[in-house]
């Protein structure tokens, strides 16, 4: 029904009811940025080149990631502000009947001397907040103006100098960055300025690999971080990789005295236990042209594979 009474609205002012082609109104929406479970707000914007009576408009966007919070007018639509006005007609519907997005329909002025939107540029005619689902991976969702949103259909429209006239319109989107811990700050951005710690270098702030199950002892330690950095290969924690280090890895081995403060500098081949093959597989490397330790050698750094090892004290300079 309100569609139906806007387009009566709009008729009993037109002069002519014969669209016209010129490209003298344009529709707009920017980019916005957004994260998953908080609300994102984004804007729409007018050009027109004469004096503006009337216009109507639908947006749509996935109900799946984006639900509208709240609409409310814009600057240009507030009487109040410069170059505004308030329209004597106004409906934003968040609800049409056939699909996810907005209609919005707008008549500045019913009664003589007809009080029009002034031309111009830039004009913000309407505020759409969403809330982004806490589901959403990150991303850009489209916001695409359209004229197949209702029952009867709101077209996109905009009456200039008793005219109707079908705007150009250039879509928008949100850009939903990765924000794991829900703290507004996007994670690459929360590392980055240290909000948030990253003990494993993954590139996932602690707090959320922990919310993963990171944390199996729960004392609210990232279980891959108890370990200490350290060298893969200097088995004796002297700061260097030689022949020392294959007598201190057969030390252990066979349970005699020995330096060994971090079981996973010894196990040179990344198998998940140290025994005889790191031995050999070191001296290969050392002696030999062969293949040198795995990750995390040549620097110092966290274990990349799962194993029991684990590395209670690495006290070494790395490299």
């Amino acid at each position: 029904m309100k569609i139906t009474f806007l387009s009566v609205l709009i008729s009993l002012i037109l002069m002519s009811s014969t669209p016209a082609s010129a490209q003298s109104s344009n529709l707009w929406m920017g980019q916005s940025n957004g994260f998953p479970g908080i609300p994102v707000v984004t804007r729409i914007y007018i050009d027109h080149t004469v004096e503006c009576e009337a216009f109507s408009f639908g947006v749509a966007h996935d109900p799946t990631v984006l639900s509208i919070s709240t609409m409310q007018n814009g600057f240009y639509l507030v009487g109040s502000n410069l170059g505004g006005v308030s329209p004597e007609f106004l409906m934003m519907e968040a609800n049409p009947i056939n699909g996810g997005g907005f209609i919005v329909g707008c008549l500045v002025d019913l009664t003589e001397p007809i009080n029009p939107l002034i031309a111009g540029v830039g004009q913000e005619i309407v505020v759409v907040t969403y809330d982004v689902a806490a589901t959403a991976t990150p991303g850009s969702t489209p916001l695409q103006f359209s004229s197949d949103l209702h029952d009867p259909a709101v077209e996109m429209l905009v009456v200039m100098n008793g005219l109707e006239y079908m705007p150009t319109w250039v879509d928008g989107s949100v850009n939903i960055l990765a924000d794991c811990n829900g703290n507004g700050i996007e994670d690459s951005v929360d590392l980055a300025s240290g909000t948030s710690s990253d003990c494993d270098l993954n590139g996932v702030p602690d707090s959320c690999d922990i919310a993963a199950g990171g944390d199996q002892d729960g004392n609210g330690v990232l279980d891959t971080c108890e370990n200490a950095l350290f060298w893969r290969g200097d088995c004796n924690n002297s700061g260097s990789l030689d022949l020392a280090d294959a007598i201190a890895s057969l030390y252990y081995l066979f349970g005699l005295a020995n330096l060994v403060t971090c079981i996973d500098s010894c196990d040179v081949n990344d198998s998940g236990a140290v025994d005889i093959a790191d031995t050999v597989y070191f001296l290969g490397g050392l002696f030999s042209n062969g293949p040198l330790p795995f990750a995390p050698y040549p620097a110092c750094g966290f274990d990349p594979t799962a194993d029991p090892l684990g590395c209670a004290s690495f006290q070494s300079a790395c490299p």
